[in-house]
């Protein structure tokens, strides 16, 4: 009978091993790291070893022959690593001292963040902002006192805190006052508060009077843009009247770019009245050979124009396919049998390359 207990209890303990590596997934949840029910609860789940050698030991058991108050004592010394490693000692001792684990307090005239002291905040004009009140979780991030505006538990610099506001800009929070616009932990550098606002894009911003107007990405100026002819593509592609933009930067700039007609065509391609484009950052390219009259668009990142196929590698660009009868070739879903997922009469095809013959 003892060989079936030794035999459970290291499966006990395997299973502790796994538990433990797994358990910061415990405070995933918003608030978990603040909340003492569950944070003690957990507490008491990881140490099961030693109350289950102490049982054992109770009824006079031992563990392949080790005392069981020893593999106790052991099993404490060992679980007691773990928390410090883990930072659960930190966390306990926080919340017995009133001091949350995440995100902002005040506790005795004393302010934190993460548990960690912020330097100089003043604590009776000290205010913290959640969901709740601003409709975004971003707003948790941010709190303010009556001299400083706090991003992630620091003072953001050069941040003018009289008549400062929240504002919800397309989707994202900013911070505004008379003179200043403020995302996270920076001022956005020239933005008008009046008049700074998103495209449907969120990562494209405009800001200025109309004929002094500045185009912003990711809160970044960029004064090479044209604001009147501008149009933001996606998230990252914009163009004006002259040019195509990836972020801040100019792309296609050695090609003829019909920008009028400039559209994107799927997440790898945009084409113009001339040309089928490769987006990929700031190495875009002409895809050489294709024609935007005849290009089509495949499943599994296969494309075609006239009697040209082309796959597309991940991050590379597009390559020709060789030997592939273009007026056959079809796309389908992962093969088991040929291990394919294209064919045409005389070839089956993965990823682009052939691998097997009809």
């Amino acid at each position: 009978m003892s060989v079936v207990i030794n035999i459970l209890v290291t499966l006990a303990l395997c299973f502790w091993g796994s538990m433990m590596m797994m358990s910061p997934m415990m405070f995933g949840a918003p608030g978990a790291m603040n909340n003492k029910q569950k944070v003690f609860s957990a507490i008491l789940i990881l140490s099961f070893p030693v109350p289950l050698f102490l049982l054992i030991g109770l009824f006079g058991g031992s563990y392949f022959g080790i005392d069981s108050y020893k593999m106790a004592l052991i099993s404490a010394v060992v679980i007691g690593f773990f928390f410090v490693i883990f930072g659960y000692t930190g966390m306990i001792s926080n919340l017995l001292r009133g001091i949350a684990n995440a995100g902002y307090c005040v506790v005795d005239q004393h302010v934190y963040f993460n548990a960690k002291l912020i330097e100089n905040a003043d604590a009776e004009s000290f205010t913290t902002y959640s969901l709740a009140n601003l409709n975004t979780y971003d707003a948790a991030l941010y709190a303010k006192d009556k001299q400083h505006l706090y991003y992630c538990g620091n003072a953001i610099s050069g941040v003018n805190s009289n008549n400062l506001k929240a504002k919800i800009i397309g989707t994202d929070l900013y911070w505004i006052n008379d003179s200043q616009v403020v995302k996270g932990e920076r001022i956005v550098a020239g933005a008008d508060p009046k008049s700074y606002k998103a495209y449907s894009y969120s990562f494209w911003n405009i800001s200025g009077r109309k004929g002094r107007q500045v185009i912003y990405h990711n809160d970044e100026p960029v004064p090479e843009i044209d604001a009147q002819s501008f149009k933001p593509i996606d998230d990252s592609y914009g163009k004006d009247q002259q040019h195509i933009f990836y972020a801040n930067i100019a792309i296609l700039t050695d090609i003829d770019v019909d920008t009028a007609s400039f559209t994107r065509l799927d997440e790898n391609f945009a084409s113009d009245n001339q040309h089928i484009f490769y987006l990929n950052g700031e190495d875009s390219h002409v895809l050489m050979g294709a024609d935007p009259s005849n290009f089509e668009i495949f499943q599994r990142d296969y494309y075609r124009s006239g009697e040209t196929v082309y796959y597309v590698t991940q991050y590379k660009s597009a390559k020709p396919m060789t030997q592939v009868d273009a007026d056959s070739f079809k796309v389908t879903q992962y093969d088991e049998q040929t291990h394919s997922d294209a064919y045409d009469k005389y070839h089956y095809y993965f990823r682009g390359e052939i691998v097997a013959t009809r």
